[in-house]
């Protein structure tokens, strides 16, 4: 997750290099790698999911964590309002 964030980072240092140039729309690498970044961002937060997860898991199976502990701390109102802006977003980008 913090290597794909650092290589979004490069992605947009690149570019902005690239603009400084003028060669932003020249460049077939820098497209090509700007294409391939596409769904770095989803893919970052999978991977987050994953290691929360992955991390949490373990002390759970081995007792060492109650279940009810395991969770989130979060309400379900929370939880409401996060998926509803994500949902306002992702109207937004159409």
């Amino acid at each position: 997750m913090v290597g794909i964030g650092f290589a979004m980072l490069g992605i947009g240092a690149w570019s902005v290099w690239a603009r400084y140039r003028r060669r932003l729309y020249d460049s077939i690498w820098l497209q090509r790698a700007a294409i391939g970044m596409g769904p770095a961002g989803f893919v970052a937060i999978l991977a987050g999911w994953v290691t929360t997860e992955v991390g949490r898991q373990p002390y759970t199976v081995y007792g060492l964590l109650r279940t009810a502990q395991s969770i989130a701390p979060i309400g379900l109102p929370g939880v409401a309002t996060s998926l509803a802006r994500s949902l306002r977003a992702a109207e937004f980008t159409r």
